[in-house]
């Protein structure tokens, strides 16, 4: 055998030939979660996994001492977001990532 099985490489492939039976449902559900499932009636409702994106505003707040107010933006460009105390101010439009069935 050479090259690949789909997703899987020639190794992975062998092994699941090689599992016991009932394990390699699973495995292979992994790459591909409809494998081996009954396919739903037209009115069957299915879960799906969807993740999504979303773009938010925070406003945070810091103090600094400086000379002029270019001196004061330098200086707190350069504090770490991490150290900023953040508050949500508003939300933009959600962007769906992607959609599996679960």
């Amino acid at each position: 055998m050479s090259g690949s099985f789909g997703p899987l490489s020639q190794e992975e492939f062998k092994a699941l030939v090689e599992t016991p039976y009932g394990a390699a449902k699973l495995a292979i559900q992994k790459h591909d979660p409809l494998w081996g499932r009954d396919e739903p009636a037209p009115s069957e409702k299915r879960k799906w996994r969807v993740t999504l994106t979303q773009m938010v505003t925070m406003s945070g707040c810091v103090t600094v001492e400086a000379e002029t107010e270019d001196e004061a933006e330098l200086l707190a460009d350069a504090i770490p977001d991490s150290k900023i105390d953040w508050n949500y101010r508003s939300t933009y439009s959600s962007e769906i990532d992607s959609v599996e069935p679960i």
